[in-house]
């Protein structure tokens, strides 16, 4: 679920982030990718597609901006959430090398 409320699928979303997606029909799992995501808070959820009954037992594993997690979940109706990533913008002051200038024109060496 996207931080404005716009829910997010391997279908697409009205988001402008870029969505690309994974074995999607295979029913052991499935790989979802959001590029571009701003700065917010994502609920992460496990849908059931079907009419199927019964809970279903797996892992989910997140990987956001360089941290990753495995979290193992029971589906037992037909929506659950499993996690919430958030992303913030941390600005950080990054010193330049040695003799190279702040504005370069040209490949650096």
């Amino acid at each position: 679920m996207h931080p404005d409320g716009q829910r997010v699928s391997w279908l697409g979303a009205p988001t402008r982030e870029l969505i690309s997606a994974r074995d999607v029909l295979d029913r052991g799992r499935e790989g979802l990718a959001l590029n571009g995501a701003k700065p917010g808070q994502y609920a992460i959820e496990i849908v059931r597609s079907g009419d199927s009954v019964g809970p279903v037992h797996g892992e989910l594993s997140v990987f956001v901006a360089g941290e990753a997690r495995r979290i193992p979940f029971t589906l037992d109706g037909q929506r659950l959430t499993v996690a919430l990533a958030e992303i913030k913008m941390v600005p950080r002051l990054v010193p330049l090398a040695d003799g190279l200038p702040a504005i370069a024109s040209g490949p650096l060496r």
